[in-house]
């Protein structure tokens, strides 16, 4: 029985590093193409849940084909870099950090023509203040645990807008 329990261990050990080292690799590759178009951001730009994710983009930063960047490049029949990543801060987008990844910035370059910057949501926690409001009105444990730790949405003095 030890042996069973040690095999899985080792198992989930191995599965945890392969995705780490997946992650990591993805999220080191730095952007290719021309970059005309430079879009910037979080998860509204990234699109996610839009649609097919692009290919040879950072599987964590959820980049869908149906996000306004690709849209609005194909309308333009521009060259698109999308740096856009879902869960992104306005540090990710000067200082980089976010799952490995480089400062989204390092897409910018003499031949860029458009810039679009969609950040500041995740610093504010918009989407846990959306997504707890949601909760509370529904039944169920996580209803309840809503309703009994979370007490509404801070005040914008209360708030970690960033400087």
């Amino acid at each position: 029985m030890k042996r069973i329990g040690l095999g899985l261990v080792l198992t989930v050990l191995l599965l945890v590093t392969i995705a780490f080292i997946v992650v990591f690799v993805q999220a080191k590759r730095l952007p290719t193409g021309r970059s005309d178009y430079v879009a910037l951001g979080s998860s509204f730009a990234a699109g996610a849940g839009l649609g097919p994710l692009q290919t040879a983009s950072p599987v964590l930063c959820a980049r869908s084909r149906g996000g306004y960047p690709q849209v609005l490049a194909r309308e333009l029949r521009l060259s698109i870099v999308d740096m856009s990543c879902g869960g992104a801060v306005t540090g990710n987008v000067s200082n980089g950090g976010q799952f490995f990844q480089g400062p989204q910035i390092r897409a910018l370059g003499p031949e860029t023509r458009l810039v679009t910057l969609t950040v500041g949501g995740n610093d504010v926690g918009y989407i846990g203040d959306l997504s707890l409001m949601a909760m509370r009105r529904d039944r169920g444990l996580f209803a309840a645990l809503a309703k009994a730790t979370w007490h509404g949405p801070k005040l914008a003095s209360e708030r970690d807008f960033p400087s």
